[in-house]
Formats: C-alpha cells, structure tokens, sequence
C-alpha cells in the first residue's frame, strides 16, 4: 500500500488523534477551535512560514497558552523571527488537512502550479504541527521530483523549489522546536533531498554541519539524527583542501568543549579525526591533549568527555598519549578522593569545578574508562608489533 493511500486511509483517524490529544491536554485550546476562524489562521500562518518570504532562515517559535495572542492574531512577527500561537496552529493543521485530502484520493496527480503552491503551503503547516507526518513530507518531495523526472525539465521552477525547500526544512531543524530538531522524519527527508542540493550548488559541508547539524544539536541535546546526518554529509565529500578540514576539526572541537556532556558530539569528533587521510597524527594527537588539558584543569568527569578519552587511543597511540592518560586519570581521581562522598554536604567543595558531583559515580567512570583504555592501548600495541 502507498503512503498516499495510507495517508488517505488514515486521515480521519488522524483528525480524531489530534482532536482527543488536544482536548485531553489543553482544554482552552479545544473549546477554541468551534469559535475560531481557521482558514484565516491557515493563510497566516501559512504565510508567515512560506520561505519566499525571507533570504534567510527563519526563526520559528510556538508559544502555547502562557502568550495571550489578541483576537484573531495567529502570529507575531520581527524580521526572520517568528511566534506562532499554538491555538492558530491546530486551527490551520486541520483546514491543511482537508487541503491535502483531495491530493491524497487523486493519487499524488500533479495540479497547475497554484496547486502545487497550496498544497506546498499546506504540508508546511501540517509539518510545523506534527513533523512525524511522512505523507506530508513525501508529498513535498513528489513535487519536486515531478520537476526533476520531466523531460525536458523545468529547470527554472526545479531549482526555485529546491532553494525554498531548504530553507525551509533547515528553518525547522534550527528553530526552537523541541520535536523539530531532533525529528527522524525531517532528518530523513533532508538526506534524500541531498542530490537535489548538489545537483543546484547548494550543498556546503562545511556550511551544513556548523549552521545546521550544531545548531540543532544544541537545540536539543544528545541529538542523535542531527550527528548521524553529518555523517552522511562526510560520506559525500572527498578529502577537502586542508584549511577546510581545519576549519570542520577546529568547529567540532569548539562544539564539543562547550557542550562537553554531550556524547554525540563526541563521538562525531572522534569519527571526524579517523576519516582516512583527512588528518595526520600530529593534528588528531593534538586534540586528544587538548581534551586532556581541558578536562584536568576544567575537573570534568562526565562519562560523555571520558568515553571521548578512553576511546582515543587510535588517535594518539605513543607512549606519550598513554601518558597522557594516566596522568588525567591519576589527577583527577586524586581530586575524587579529597572530594569524597563522607563530606558535609553543605560544605563548599573542595574543588568549586565539582560542585554537584558525585565522587562515588565519578570514580566508576574514571575506572571504567581507564580499563577501557588500557585494553584498547595493548591491542593496538600488539597489532603494530
């Protein structure tokens, strides 16, 4: 069965889903909607979302029942920032469903261009509601394959829609959407509009992971979609000049030292530093003393930072690195020990970086880790023996 006829199937079960959702837990919100002017909602925000409607991205936010929005005011508006009333968003959802119904039970059949616009329009909305709805996303990427599978194609009107459907998308994926940034349908709709990107020249690596991927994993935190896509974006690329693969090490880096209880991050870092041929021994020994440094002087123990440094012994595998090691792992278990768990709670720390943390718990860490390492370190002197 077709997602176009799941979708249509499904369209009535997803009206009530959403209705009893709504009711269940915002009662304001329900008893909104019989008064409400939804179609007037729709447009408005349909609007304010279109990404014709600025050069850049758009700063997307809803604000729920804590904002009260004047009568019949849907959004509020500053530059490419954006504040959409939760209330005008589930009235538009529905009035974008019964948009894209007809759509659905013609069987995805192209229109004329203001179809295809409305119904552009209304995915968007259905999609800033629920960013799970696959039919939605689908039927945005039908249209621009339409485009791309005609011959001769349309290349004008192709590539105007790959450029809005980017900044949308990426405009999703930044905002402050808690579901958005780390939602697996966006992510992947992303990756299979990759092509599309290279294809028109708007495909930046470089660009993608610093003002995309970073930005929404600091969105939402440990966002394991938005570091898996940069990988995919890695896979794409051959080995870039040097200055670019600086530049990509030294802004992972940064990410990750700011966000250093972030495992993702982390663990992208490290894939990053193993591509083969992007970086010599001395540049990956380098940032593996660089996290050393940091997390003595900085007292991290987190497991995020110290899975970092007990996985990095094929990126520094001297005598000098394990060095390295033992010497964060002795010092900061020294500093475990004069921050014992047999102190007065009240007391100021001994340490003031180890405010709040559990010596007992950071101790397992900084063992485990150390087992970890030194397993990994005799393998790999054993294999170059």
């Amino acid at each position: 069965m077709s997602d176009l006829q799941q979708g249509h199937i499904g369209f009535q079960g997803s009206c009530r889903h959403f209705m009893s959702s709504t009711i269940l837990c915002d009662q304001e919100v329900a008893s909104s909607l019989k008064n409400g002017n939804s179609q007037a909602a729709f447009r408005a925000i349909a609007e304010a979302i279109d990404p014709a409607s600025t050069d850049g991205l758009l700063e997307i936010e809803i604000l729920k029942g804590t904002y009260q929005f004047e009568p019949g005011t849907h959004i509020l508006k500053d530059g490419s920032a954006i504040a959409v009333s939760k209330l005008g968003l589930v009235q538009a959802y529905f009035t974008a469903l019964q948009v894209l119904k007809p759509y659905m039970m013609a069987g995805g059949c192209r229109g004329t261009v203001a179809e295809e616009d409305e119904l552009l329009s209304a995915t968007a909305v259905i999609l800033l509601m629920d960013p799970e709805h696959l039919t939605a996303a689908n039927t945005r990427k039908r249209i621009i394959k339409a485009y791309s599978d005609r011959e001769p194609a349309d290349t004008g009107r192709l590539r105007d829609l790959v450029i809005l459907e980017k900044r949308f998308l990426d405009s999703l994926l930044t905002s402050h959407l808690h579901r958005h940034t780390k939602s697996p349908t966006l992510w992947s709709h992303r990756r299979c509009l990759l092509p599309h990107f290279i294809r028109h020249g708007l495909f930046n690596v470089e660009k993608d992971i610093s003002n995309i991927v970073m930005v929404a994993a600091e969105r939402h935190a440990r966002n394991y979609y938005a570091w898996h896509h940069a990988r995919m974006l890695l896979k794409l690329l051959d080995v870039p000049e040097e200055a670019v693969r600086g530049r990509l090490e030294q802004a992972v880096f940064t990410w990750c030292t700011r966000h250093h209880d972030d495992v993702s991050g982390w663990s992208f870092l490290r894939h990053l530093l193993l591509k083969d041929g992007w970086y010599d021994a001395e540049r990956k020994a380098a940032v593996v003393r660089k996290t050393h440094r940091l997390a003595r002087s900085m007292r991290w123990t987190n497991e995020s930072v110290w899975w970092f440094l007990r996985t990095a012994a094929p990126l520094d595998p001297t005598t000098a690195g394990a060095d390295d090691f033992y010497i964060s792992h002795s010092e900061m278990a020294n500093a475990m020990g004069q921050h014992s768990v047999f102190r007065n709670p009240d007391d100021k720390p001994v340490d003031e970086h180890l405010a709040g943390v559990d010596a007992k718990t950071a101790l397992t860490i900084l063992d485990a880790a150390k087992a970890w390492y030194m397993a990994s370190y005799k393998l790999i002197k054993e294999a170059g023996s």
